[in-house]
């Protein structure tokens, strides 16, 4: 994010996830900023799930996105 951050659109509108709360304070920005550019969309049901892991499916789309903007 912090790579990326000048090359992204940074819409004032915040998302708010139904486990917002789960999201750590230093994260938070990175999330909605990510959730802004379609960079990463959740897991369903308005939720992030902050605490799981993530698979290897929505890590590639991650690098995939990210490196889009490159």
């Amino acid at each position: 994010y912090r790579i990326l951050k000048d090359n992204l659109n940074k819409e004032s509108e915040e998302h708010i996830f139904a486990d917002s709360d789960e999201i750590s304070d230093y994260a938070k920005e990175a999330v909605m900023v990510f959730y802004q550019n379609r960079i990463i969309s959740g897991v369903g049901d308005n939720c992030f799930s902050p605490k799981t892991n993530a698979t290897r499916a929505q890590v590639a789309k991650i690098v995939s996105d990210i490196l889009d903007i490159l």
